[in-house]
């Protein structure tokens, strides 16, 4: 596992620099201490290519926290003036530089702003003391409560994702403390559950893309972190030689960081790292709890101490509080004092022996933050390499039923649902059946040979046997024969790319992909495609259509059973139609067309109306 630290660089007039958040461009936040006196007297900072930049506060406020920063750059949390006699704070965000304050609910008196998503979105916490009794949601520049269990009299929220979930903590009527998941601003939340074990309190603590959640739970006297999906909470477990897991920050990959302790639970709690009942989660005040223990990285059920990977001479990765999609971590080195980004790339993702691995299973990669389309899979001697460009993913030993004779172009890789990469396997990527013979097959494919680095493998018919294939894998280009006719194409998954070269031809695409449909009208001799599954988020190309070109449009044609809008194009000038598209099911109002040029060859583009 190849690991990077960059340490991040102090403000002249700072002693202490703790790093919260992290974003996609590898931009972090967090707060500094600029004297040697005490919490309060600090400020929030930025950091991005080397330069760490103090966070400007508004009119008549002296320090400020930067809690939360999304892929834009908008960087939310609180400001204060300690030097007022009053520590009541205000939420804010920057961007670009300039602060601005976001509206503190009527009644109250005090707001700090935990959390931002891709939206501009913010929530956080209200009150007219000091500890969060309000959940707050801010958009568009006005703050909306949020709802609390029955009964409930506090809350906090905590995180929030690009959909609008929102996560965090509510008390019911006896005063115990659920995590909880509020999936829009207006609704009433809902109870995660407990974790076994750990039944006493519980919070969440941030959501991903894909709906998954972590928080905390503890019973009294232990805490643990868990992973909560699709109802079922998952145990983080812990580090060897301690007791206590404190969870801070997840992906949309589902890599969870935080750090492990054997602190009691009144230390962790001073520390605000774990957002305890009554208290907000600020990531950015730290105090021994943190110092004296390990940070972690889980990820597919294994648990990774972040100081065994970082090569800190006489130092320790104490904390970690957040990780962006690219893997990059912001941590705390031993305790008090500095911050630093952590990069941890996969250079031995696959290992060991994959035994009864048979056609139609799957390799799950333990790193999901990979590119698909530049990986390279290697199949020889039952062993499969992976790359992906210039980094190694490591090797593993296949064995199982009907391994022996497949190839490398039998694996690819894709997404599984929660948004991980895995690789793949088919014994028969694509199958023939060759229609004029009366003969079926299967192939391989090739590799894909466009421009398109999405697709991963392609099929270009040949002869003149009119065949119906279908793609087994996903992601393809698939093509029938410029001499054959009467020919079937169909795909079942992915993003792919369908061409009936001449002829006529039946594409088939995906029912919830995204495909695009090739009918090419620049040769002599004449073809009709018909598009099956045509639906928002496709596209058909007529090859060799301008704006110059005789079209006529029919409501309704094509062959019994898969009539629909179609649309017959003049492109060879001669007063014949050679070039035709039937959307099978389609009427003409559902499609937009819209003509351009390419290379210098013209085309009709067909896309669903918005």
């Amino acid at each position: 596992m190849a690991v990077t630290v960059t340490m991040l660089p102090k403000l002249s007039v700072l002693t202490e620099i703790n790093g919260g958040a992290i974003n996609s461009s590898g931009e972090v936040v967090g707060y500094v201490t600029i004297d040697n006196s005490f919490y309060f007297d600090g400020t929030g900072f930025s950091y991005q290519g080397g330069t760490t930049t103090r966070l400007s506060e508004p009119s008549s406020y002296s320090y400020g926290n930067g809690q939360a920063i999304n892929d834009s750059g908008e960087i939310a949390g609180y400001v204060y003036n300690y030097n007022s006699g009053s520590t009541l704070t205000s939420a804010v965000t920057w961007q670009n530089g300039q602060a601005t304050l976001l509206a503190t609910p009527t009644g109250d008196n005090n707001a700090v702003a935990d959390a931002i998503n891709a939206s501009g979105q913010v929530v956080g916490w209200a009150s007219s003391g000091i500890s969060a009794t309000q959940a707050v949601l801010w958009q568009s520049g006005a703050a909306t409560i949020l709802a609390t269990l029955s009964g409930g009299t506090a809350a906090d929220a905590l995180g929030i994702n690009a959909s609008g979930q929102i996560v965090g903590y509510s008390t019911d009527s006896s005063g115990n403390t659920h995590g909880v998941l509020w999936q829009s601003g207006s609704s009433v939340p809902t109870s995660l559950g407990t974790l076994s074990g750990f039944a006493t309190n519980s919070q969440a603590v941030a959501i991903n893309a894909s709906g998954q959640i972590v928080g905390t739970a503890n019973n009294g006297t232990t805490e643990h972190s868990y992973l909560w999906q699709n109802g079922v909470m998952t145990d983080l477990g812990v580090l060897p030689g301690y007791t206590n897991t404190v969870v801070l920050g997840m992906n949309d990959a589902g890599q969870v960081v935080g750090y492990c302790t054997n602190d009691t639970l009144a230390q962790i709690n001073s520390a605000g790292l774990s957002g305890a009942v009554g208290l907000s989660l600020d990531k950015n005040t730290y105090s021994n709890a943190a110092a004296a223990g390990h940070a972690f990285l889980w990820q597919n059920g294994v648990m990774t101490d972040l100081s065994s990977l970082a090569a800190l001479t006489g130092q320790t990765v104490s904390y970690a509080t957040s990780i962006n999609n690219s893997g990059e971590i912001v941590v705390g080195v031993q305790g008090f004092g500095s911050a630093g980004t952590m990069t941890v790339a996969p250079s031995a993702a696959l290992s060991g022996t994959q035994a009864n691995f048979t056609p139609g299973s799957f390799i799950d990669l333990p790193y999901i933050s990979f590119q698909p389309s530049i990986m390279t899979l290697t199949y020889s001697g039952g062993v499969l390499t992976a790359t992906e460009g210039s980094i190694s993913l490591g090797s593993v030993t296949i064995g199982g039923t009907g391994i022996s004779s497949l190839s490398s172009g039998n694996f690819y890789v894709t997404t599984d649902n929660a948004g991980g990469t895995e690789i793949g396997v088919s014994a028969s990527p694509f199958s023939i059946s060759d229609t004029t013979a009366s003969s079926t097959s299967s192939s391989v494919g090739a590799a894909n040979a466009g421009s398109l680095t999405y697709l991963q493998r392609q099929y270009v018919a040949s002869g003149s046997d009119s065949v119906n294939i279908t793609a087994n894998i996903p992601d393809i280009f698939l093509s029938s024969s410029s001499t054959s006719t009467n020919n079937a194409l169909a795909v079942t998954s992915g993003t792919n790319v369908l061409n009936g070269a001449n002829g006529s031809n039946f594409l088939v695409g995906t029912t919830s992909g995204s495909d695009t449909f090739f009918v090419d009208g620049r040769g002599t001799s004449p073809v009709w495609n018909t598009v099956v599954n045509f639906h928002k988020g496709d596209a058909a190309t007529l090859w060799g259509v301008d704006s110059s070109t005789s079209l006529h449009y029919e409501a309704s044609a094509g062959a019994v059973g898969y009539q629909g809008f179609t649309i017959h194009a003049d492109t060879q000038h001669n007063g014949s139609y050679s070039c035709s598209i039937t959307l099978a099911g389609v009427s003409q109002s559902q499609v937009t067309e819209t003509y351009g040029t390419v290379s210098g060859t013209s085309y009709l583009y067909i896309t669903w109306a918005s």
